[in-house]
């Protein structure tokens, strides 16, 4: 999930005061200047989603035109989505854990159209400079247990799939 993105002109770049700091300063220029900014971008698993959508109801929409939007509305299952991140005081909201904590992303990317390399006057062609800001990554034995038998569903299912193509269930 993101918070916000934020795509845009800038008319200046950013020229850092030391090779490994974090500090900086903007210099205006004739450069085409566009900085991406995404804030509070994050990872996150619930190990109960089962809960949401019942498996064997995913299961029995999966060969219809329309899956699982055939049995509910789409804006239902957003709304059971999204409820479980509002804040609320209900005790019966869905508990979700971060695989990756909220963090902060900039992107800056200049493009200089009057660099000559034989002149070596213009600092540089083209520039991209990320900064990002700490990122913690967390996983509990029951997250990491949930996705592994997520993953072995997933190769299961694939089996069924050809299984059923090639194994027919109706008898003759």
């Amino acid at each position: 999930m993101v918070d916000e993105i934020d795509f845009s002109n800038s008319d200046s770049h950013w020229v850092f005061h030391t090779p490994n700091g974090m500090r900086f300063s903007r210099t205006k220029n004739n450069y085409v200047n566009k900085e991406l900014n995404l804030a509070r971008m994050r990872l996150y698993f619930n190990s109960f989603s089962e809960m949401l959508i019942p498996t064997s109801l995913w299961e029995s929409t999966q060969d219809e035109k329309l899956e699982i939007f055939s049995a509910m509305d789409a804006e239902e299952i957003r709304d059971i989505m999204v409820s479980g991140f509002q804040e609320n005081e209900q005790a019966d909201s869905i508990n979700h854990h971060n695989i990756i904590e909220p963090f902060y992303l900039n992107i800056a990317i200049n493009l200089n159209q009057m660099y000559a390399p034989a002149y070596k006057k213009e600092p540089f062609k083209y520039n991209v400079t990320v900064l990002m800001s700490k990122m913690i990554v967390t996983a509990t034995p029951d997250m990491v247990r949930d996705m592994m038998q997520g993953a072995c569903y997933a190769e299961m299912y694939s089996y069924y799939k050809d299984l059923k193509k090639y194994r027919p269930t109706m008898r003759i």
